[in-house]
């Protein structure tokens, strides 16, 4: 999952020949505080991980799993009008 601009980008790494697939595949969140989720569908028995970059951005849910799983997250305000990207 990626997006850029004002918002957010994430990456997800999942266990070498595991495919993963991300709904929604994009995102975008304005400057504002926010929160969001994605969906992350895999084989079972596919453990993957989620950390975030930055300290703006706050897993809400569970940072890991296997098989397919939901990631919740938040995302503080940004002071800034500059756009800003972080990797989950």
């Amino acid at each position: 999952l990626s997006a850029t601009a004002k918002g957010l980008a994430v990456r997800i790494g999942a266990d070498t020949g595991c495919a993963i697939s991300l709904s929604p595949p994009s995102g975008y969140h304005p400057r504002n505080s926010a929160v969001g989720s994605f969906t992350l569908s895999t084989k079972a028995g596919c453990s993957w991980d989620v950390v975030p970059s930055t300290s703006w951005i706050h897993i809400t849910s569970d940072t890991s799993g296997i098989g397919s799983g939901t990631v919740r997250y938040a995302l503080d305000a940004n002071p800034s009008s500059k756009a800003r990207t972080g990797e989950i």
